[in-house]
């Protein structure tokens, strides 16, 4: 988990990551329960790379009905640069409905 909040914090900073290169799909399944086995939510992990555009996306489906659907795509070119990211987020799980896009292929993403 500390790995992931230092992805992700270096990510928010607009700092490089180091990748190696690699190409082909990835799918995982994924399934969160609580410590007494009850199901909380499903998904799907998607990673599409394709030269130097890495494509992923990010779905949970909640057992109220909430949906967190989140696509991101990066340039690798020896290091991980964020283009776009798309994050949609509605049900009762969330405050507050969200449907909100990054593109950093337009200009300066500010803090």
């Amino acid at each position: 988990m500390m790995i992931v909040a230092f992805v992700f914090t270096m990510v928010l900073r607009g700092e490089t990551i180091p990748v190696r290169f690699h190409e082909g799909l990835v799918h995982g399944f994924l399934v969160l329960r609580t410590i007494d086995g009850n199901e909380i939510l499903h998904g799907r992990s998607d990673a599409d790379i394709r030269g130097n555009r890495v494509t992923t996306r990010l779905q949970f489906h909640f057992k109220d009905g909430s949906v967190h659907d989140e696509t991101a795509e990066y340039l690798q070119l020896g290091t991980f640069k964020l283009l776009k990211d798309h994050l949609v987020q509605r049900g009762p799980s969330f405050k507050q409905a969200t449907d909100s896009t990054l593109d950093a292929t337009t200009g300066p993403v500010l803090e």
